[in-house]
């Protein structure tokens, strides 16, 4: 196959993966594509699945990924850490809550972090039709990026990526054993 057969391949199978994520995200539909190929590129440099493990928002023109609260979890249990969790809900003098206790295998003393529905709810129908799950969700991403900062710094790399570097990026298609991958590398 030569290099121009591949290339196309490469670019056909990139604009899959935007159709694809247009379908799955349609408020995606009004960001440019470039933006949208950023974040695909970022989510994949810190190993994360883009249909399992991101949600793709749409924020001032660019894409800001955030991190299933599965990732999370699946990261702490891969780094040996994690002895056991649990997440309880409950109502106090400040609201409805939902607190994470988390037992790393490394410390003595349990780690907790409580969650108010009032500070992290947003206006959206998820939230509307399902606001405890949601709340859950949210103290165990919150709770388990406290307390395994080693293992699940996602945001600082993401950050990173966004705090102008943006433009030092390049886009690669490598293929090994015949199987095309995206990557990215620095210009400088």
């Amino acid at each position: 196959m030569s290099a121009i057969q591949k290339d196309q391949q490469a670019i056909q199978k990139n604009q899959q993966v935007l159709q694809m994520l247009k379908v799955l995200y349609p408020q995606l539909a009004n960001v440019p594509e470039q933006e949208i190929i950023k974040a695909v590129a970022v989510a994949r440099r810190l190993g994360l699945d883009i249909l399992e493990e991101v949600h793709f928002i749409p924020f001032g023109g660019r894409v800001q990924i955030v991190v299933s609260y599965r990732a999370f979890l699946k990261r702490a249990i891969q780094a040996g850490l994690l002895e056991w969790w649990k997440v309880e809900t409950g109502e106090d003098n400040f609201g409805v809550y939902a607190e994470v206790v988390i037992k790393r295998r490394d410390w003595q003393e349990l780690f907790r972090w409580r969650v108010y529905l009032n500070e992290v709810k947003r206006d959206t129908r998820v939230w509307k039709e399902m606001p405890i799950m949601m709340l859950r969700k949210a103290a165990i991403a919150q709770g388990f990026k406290l307390c395994f900062p080693e293992v699940l710094d996602f945001e600082k790399e993401q950050e990173e990526q966004q705090a102008g570097q943006d433009h030092s990026l390049v886009m690669n298609i490598v293929e090994t054993s015949g199987k095309k991958t995206l990557t990215q590398s620095s210009n400088t």
